[in-house]
């Protein structure tokens, strides 16, 4: 805003109080929160990413294909468009498959792909067969230990096939890029 930017993007809801707290001052520059969690002002937006949905594709995807009748689900930290599209993961599973049971962990990082290689391992010890990891970079540790076991990965966020094309089946890709476009256009 400083710089004189028109429009500033703040990607993520951990931005709000800054966004809240500077907009004011800066009443020719609009504001846009990405999965902002409130928005106060005539500069200020918010726009949602439908991350439930994503975990939902992924979960029924999971349930429809699963010969051990056991899905997994690993997300990272628990912020709100991770633990809706954790949260969604279940729901598709469910909607797929009522028989079906979802593992699902939330290991805190995004970073560590040992510990969520380590969790997908636990998970595949419990007979999933499938897992999606919610987990930006830290995801890599799931498609690892899907690799050497034998089963399979989901992928998230963007296409992974390239990663493990012999254990990544699917990825349900999501475009943010969409939604900046979108708010930018209706300013």
């Amino acid at each position: 805003a400083v710089a004189g930017y028109e429009v500033v993007f703040a990607h993520g809801s951990q931005f709000n109080d800054a966004v809240l707290a500077v907009a004011p001052d800066f009443l020719d520059t609009m504001f846009v929160i990405t999965n902002g969690l409130k928005v106060e002002g005539p500069n200020v937006a918010a726009v949602q990413v439908a991350d439930e949905e994503q975990g939902f594709l992924m979960g029924a995807f999971a349930a429809l294909m699963t010969e051990t009748g056991k899905v997994g689900v690993i997300g990272g930290e628990a912020i709100p468009p991770i633990t809706k599209g954790v949260d969604g993961f279940a729901v598709g599973a469910e909607y797929a498959n009522p028989d079906v049971e979802v593992l699902s962990v939330m290991t805190g990082t995004f970073e560590d792909i040992n510990k969520i290689k380590e969790v997908a391992l636990v998970q595949i010890d419990q007979g999933a067969d499938y897992i999606g990891a919610i987990a930006n970079q830290g995801g890599l540790g799931a498609i690892e230990a899907t690799v050497e076991r034998g089963v399979y990965s989901i992928g998230s966020g963007v296409d992974q096939f390239d990663i493990a094309p012999e254990a990544v089946v699917v990825s349900v890709a999501k475009d943010v890029s969409v939604a900046y476009e979108f708010a930018y256009s209706n300013f």
